[in-house]
């Protein structure tokens, strides 16, 4: 998470560039931790048991995975 929160600090709001969007990308169910992401501005996504892909709310709205 931190690593995240500085890149976005340093290589964009520091040089007058938008907030961009976080996203973080696991190999497994997270659970609850999505939560905690989200609660901090940080999107996420994980692989599921049959190759496919599911994700936070966040995620879910951009397209970028299916409710998991």
């Amino acid at each position: 998470m931190a690593q995240l929160l500085e890149y976005s600090y340093y290589w964009h709001e520091k040089c007058g560039e938008p907030k961009p969007h976080l996203i973080a990308l696991f190999t497994e169910d997270i659970g609850q931790y999505a939560e905690y992401l989200e609660d901090h501005g940080i999107a996420s996504i994980w692989r599921t048991a049959d190759g496919g892909w599911a994700g936070s709310s966040e995620a879910v709205a951009w397209n970028l995975a299916v409710e998991a």
